[in-house]
Order: structure tokens, then sequence, then C-alpha cells
């Protein structure tokens, strides 16, 4: 035999040993084919919390982000634990479980051989930090879960009538009782409040909000001397982190 024919004959040799042992490949593992999805399902969780849990407690962002997420129909994700919320001094955490169970599948095709029947069972931490990303982290699962559903805490908001309620104590303050007057209108601890008193005109200013990430709502009013008390009009932008936030500075000096 010729070296041509050499080489032609260990080419089939190697086809036919490549053959066998394709044939003798087995259907791929099931359980793993579960473990690797239910990290999937966790990595999708983590995307649609995002920066959603800026401000709110892990109650509400498990009740309204993680519940009503569509998942395939072989991957379970049941809440186990919340507590906290994402703030300035405090961490929201939630925990998952994710079952996962695969079907078996026999082989379609030539070289497709298939899977067996899997199940995996997993568990996760997920920690909202207010102004960063939600990270995720593996843990043991819990051996209790809650035994409640949990229900979404609505978000802090200005009263529906603070407009009207603002006017009314600018109406009524003087400068000396302006921050009193203002306060009681608003006694709640959650809206912040600030005057002032400009020294040229004697006109009262007053900044009432909400400095949550999520609502951000805030009215600044001012009143002139014998004139009936105005809103001022706010550039947004300075209500972001970082930026002035709800104050009488976004009247009394403004950015340019």
């Amino acid at each position: 035999m010729g070296t041509r024919g050499k080489t032609i004959a260990a080419a089939l040799v190697a086809v036919a040993l490549l053959g066998c042992g394709f044939w003798s490949r087995g259907p791929s593992d099931g359980n793993e084919a579960a473990r690797n999805e239910a990290e999937w399902a966790a990595k999708q969780i983590q995307a649609e919390i995002g920066n959603n849990g800026d401000g709110r407690d892990a109650e509400s962002v498990t009740a309204t982000v993680i519940m009503p997420l569509q998942m395939p129909p072989e991957i379970q994700v049941v809440p186990v634990a919340w507590s906290g919320r994402a703030s300035s001094d405090e961490r929201g955490v939630i925990e998952i479980q994710i079952d996962v169970w695969e079907p078996e599948r026999k082989g379609q095709s030539l070289g497709d051989p298939g899977q067996t029947a899997g199940h995996a069972t997993a568990c996760y931490r997920y920690t909202m930090q207010i102004y960063r990303g939600t990270a995720y982290a593996g843990i043991p699962c819990p051996k209790t879960h809650m035994t409640s559903m949990p229900s979404e805490t609505p978000l802090p908001r200005l009263p529906d009538d603070a407009r009207a309620r603002l006017a009314n104590a600018l109406r009524t303050a003087t400068p000396q009782t302006l921050a009193s007057t203002v306060r009681a209108a608003f006694p709640q601890d959650y809206i912040t409040v600030d005057t002032t008193t400009t020294t040229d005109q004697g006109t009262l200013v007053a900044a009432v909000g909400v400095p949550h990430p999520q609502t951000r709502d805030c009215i600044v009013m001012i009143k002139d001397p014998g004139a009936e008390p105005k809103p001022v009009d706010l550039p947004r932008i300075q209500l972001q982190p970082g930026e002035s936030g709800c104050h009488t500075r976004l009247y009394t000096n403004p950015v340019r």
C-alpha cells in the first residue's frame, strides 16, 4: 500500500473510532442543565431589580418587581424572606428560592444525544443599596419561609392639597412665624421643610418636599408683601442626587 493509501486508511479508522465514540455518548445531565437555568433566572431577577430598589423597602420590591416576573414554566421563583430598605443608612435584603425542573428529552437528530430529566434548587440573597446596582450571591436555602405574601408599601408623597396648604400657611405667616407655620401645615416626618425671608424685599420663601429617590416631590412658593403666594418653577435636575435638593435656595440662589 502506498503512502496515499495508508493515509486514507488511517483517516477511515479515525472516523470509525470517532463514530463509535459519538454513538456511545449518553444524554446530557438534566441536573446540571437545571442548575445552569437557575443561575440564569437569578441574573434575570438581579437585572429586573436594578435600581428599582432605590429608597424602597424590600417587601415592596418583592411584591412589585419579583412576584410579577414571567419565567419559563419549568422555573419557579419563591420569595422566602425580605427586610429593610435601600436608603442612606440602610440596605434592603431579599432572599429567594429558585426551583427548576428539566424534563427528559430524547435526541432528535444525529449529534443530539438528548437529556435526562433533572431538578435543581438554589437560593440567592439580593442586597439593595441606594444609588447602586443590586448585588446578589448564592446562599444555603433557609429551612423556613415567610408565611405571608409580600405587599407594596405606598411611596411617600406630598398630600394632594400640598399647594393649597402651603399657600394658606404663607398667607398667615410672618417672618418670625414662617418656619413653625409651614411645619404645622406639613407635620409628617418624611416631609422636609425649608424656609427663609429675603432681606431686600421681605419676601417669604418656603420649600416643602419628599426626598425619596422614586418621587422627589418638591414645591417652592414665595409671598411678596401685600401679594398672593405664587409657586416657583423648578429646575427638576436640581432635585437629583448630589444637587441642591428641595431647598429655598432653588429660588434665592438658583443655578444659572
